[in-house]
């Protein structure tokens, strides 16, 4: 019973968009890099910093 409730609390449909892209592009042989940042000024900066620089940025908060 632990681990189906478990299971059910790790279902992140919010996360889908940013799981399916990285898919996507790691099977494409593209570069991927994944950010997990304390705060969501830190996840800013990182997001103005890797929009600079690369062809998409995919975030979920």
């Amino acid at each position: 019973m632990g681990l189906l409730i478990a299971g059910l609390v790790s279902l992140r449909p919010d996360q889908d968009a940013v799981v399916n892209q990285t898919r996507d592009d790691s099977q494409e042989g593209n570069w991927v890099v994944v950010v997990n940042s304390p705060s969501h000024e830190k996840t800013q900066l990182a997001y103005d910093v890797l929009s600079e620089t690369s062809d998409s940025v995919t975030s979920s908060y």
